[in-house]
């Protein structure tokens, strides 16, 4: 089958690492290519030998905006025309768009003669009547949904379609996320981690929502009772949101260390592309969103062994089970991630326990091979119909 790949944005995140993960699983039956703008996940499709389409994409937030919605609908509008006519022209049986905001551009001219379109549904959406618009027109003109957890799927309202829709958790690179291929003590020492210190962090973009300032604050509750423990805040303000002013979250973020006098136990790591080296390197990972659609980062800090504390709203109560294979918090509430965090920083063969059902968990449910499975069952089912 010949599926063409759509992806709005050139930035690489959570959405883009699965996709290419999906289309590796996929490899043997699927020739796949890609449109979507230069950039960093342009590279890396190509990288992966895939051949990339440009498209100018598109930054649209799912809120109106005087100057920006206007903007966005011109770009979506010239978008879905070129994708429309490449599907065409190039003879692919499907078309796959990576996010919601990609199937705005592919269905864009969905109707007589235009191929199927599957939309996969990786984020939440905000609250309001566009959002739900967006969430009806989505549903209405895509040949199917593929959402990547139950939270997801719940945000659709009934729509008379009756597109298909269908839960297909997000698949990780277990070659990729596997301790046993890291040298512990070597990437500790590489980030400045002594031998004696309990590393844990918090792996995301900085936006509110990732909770970062939570966890920050749960932290410095507990420097004085364990002076040896260290936060490591991964990740960058990489979206710019009408919502939400992310970049200036970040700089809030930078000050609070030095505002709660726990600026020696909180270091900011930026962006980095060897997360699976910085997870071997910790001793707990926290997951303190808000509010998360799938928690990719819960998983694979799963696969590497880890003792995870996520969130218990959203996608991470579908993948971890409290007490056996991590542990869940409620947001919002950094004196329940301090004392949650305690518990394990006292108990090094609790820990270790944890993290090995953990990895077992991980790797029973979570393969490519398992979601390129169920992924090549929805285009069968959409590509010949009936």
């Amino acid at each position: 089958m010949k599926v063409l790949y759509v992806n709005q944005t050139a930035q690489m995140s959570g959405a883009e690492h699965s996709l290419l993960t999906l289309i590796e699983g996929l490899r043997d039956r699927v020739h796949a290519e890609v449109a979507c703008p230069a950039g960093d996940f342009a590279d890396a499709a190509r990288d992966r030998g895939l051949m990339v389409h440009p498209i100018n994409g598109t930054d649209v937030t799912l809120a109106l905006h005087p100057r920006t919605t206007s903007k966005a609908m011109v770009e979506i509008a010239a978008d879905g025309a070129r994708i429309a006519r490449l599907s065409r022209r190039c003879g692919f049986d499907l078309v796959h768009a990576n996010t919601t905001r990609a199937g705005l551009i592919a269905t864009m001219f969905a109707g007589v003669g235009a191929k199927p379109t599957v939309v996969h549904v990786r984020d939440w959406t905000p609250e309001g009547k566009v959002s739900a618009a967006i969430l009806q027109y989505t549903r209405a003109r895509a040949s199917a949904l593929i959402c990547i957890s139950q939270l997801v799927a719940d945000e659709f309202p009934p729509h008379p379609a009756r597109t298909p829709l269908h839960v297909i958790h997000n698949p990780i690179d277990l070659r990729r996320f596997d301790p046993d291929r890291i040298d512990r003590a070597e990437t500790r020492a590489a980030l400045g981690l002594a031998e004696d210190e309990l590393a844990v962090a918090v792996v995301a973009q900085l936006t509110p929502w990732k909770g970062q300032e939570e966890a920050i604050l749960a932290v410095s509750q507990l420097r004085e009772r364990h002076p040896n423990l260290r936060l490591l805040v991964v990740g960058s303000a990489k979206f710019q949101s009408a919502r939400l002013d992310n970049q200036a979250y970040a700089d809030r973020l930078h000050a609070l260390p030095e505002q709660l006098g726990a600026q020696d136990i909180v270091r900011f790591l930026g962006e980095r592309k060897d997360v699976p080296d910085i997870l071997r390197a910790l001793d707990v990972l926290l997951v303190p969103s808000w509010k998360e659609a799938f928690g990719r980062i819960v998983v694979e800090g799963m696969a590497m062994r880890l003792p995870v504390i996520a969130t218990n709203v959203g996608g991470p109560k579908e993948i971890v089970t409290h007490g056996e294979d991590g542990l869940l918090a409620p947001p919002q509430a950094p004196v329940a991630w301090a004392a949650a965090l305690e518990g394990l920083l006292t108990d090094p063969a609790g820990r270790a326990a944890l993290g090995e059902r953990a990895r077992a968990s991980a790797v029973a449910r979570f393969t490519p091979e398992l979601a390129a499975a169920r992924v090549w069952d929805v285009y069968g089912r959409t590509a010949q119909p009936g």
